[in-house]
C-alpha cells in the first residue's frame, strides 16, 4: 500500500489496520509493507499507532477481540523470534504486550528503507513501513 500527502490520513489508518491485522494478519491479502510519504510520515505512523494501541489481543469468542491467535505455537515462536530481532535491531516502532498465554502475537509495526529489506513473508500481524520522497 502506498500512502502520499494527498491522502486522508485517517481513513488511510483505518485501511491499514484493516488490511494489516484482522485474521490476525494471517491471510494471502493481508497488508505486509506500507510506503507512506516522507512528508506526512511521521504524523501518520502517530495516527497508526495510536489506532494500534487501541487493538485487543485474544480470545477471538470476545466481543472486545481485534486480533485473534495464530495458527500454531511454531509460528508463534518465528514471528516473535523475527520481531525481536527488528527490536533488537532499532527497528521495531511499537508492539503491545503479547499475552502470555496461547499462540498470539500482538499487532507489530516495523520500520524498513523499503521492500528490498524483506527476505521473506512473516504469515501474522506485523506491518512493514518505508518511507519515500515526494519527486
Amino acid at each position: 500500500m502506498i500512502v502520499d500527502s494527498t491522502a486522508l490520513i485517517e481513513q488511510a489508518v483505518n485501511a491499514v489496520i484493516e488490511s494489516a491485522f484482522q485474521s490476525a494478519g494471517q491471510r494471502c491479502s493481508a497488508l505486509r509493507c506500507l510506503y507512506v510519504q516522507e512528508e506526512i510520515a511521521d504524523d501518520f505512523i502517530h495516527m497508526l499507532v495510536g489506532a494500534m494501541k487501541e487493538l485487543t489481543t485474544g480470545d477471538p469468542w470476545r466481543l472486545e477481540t481485534d486480533v485473534g491467535p495464530i495458527i500454531d505455537k511454531s509460528a508463534k515462536i518465528a514471528i516473535s523470534d523475527y520481531v525481536n530481532e527488528a527490536k533488537n535491531n532499532g527497528r521495531l516502532k511499537y508492539q503491545q504486550t503479547v499475552p502470555k498465554n496461547g499462540n498470539y502475537i500482538s499487532p507489530a509495526l516495523i520500520e524498513i528503507s523499503g521492500i528490498e529489506d524483506l527476505t521473506h513473508e512473516v504469515f501474522g500481524p506485523v506491518l512493514h513501513i518505508a518511507r519515500f520522497k515526494q519527486h
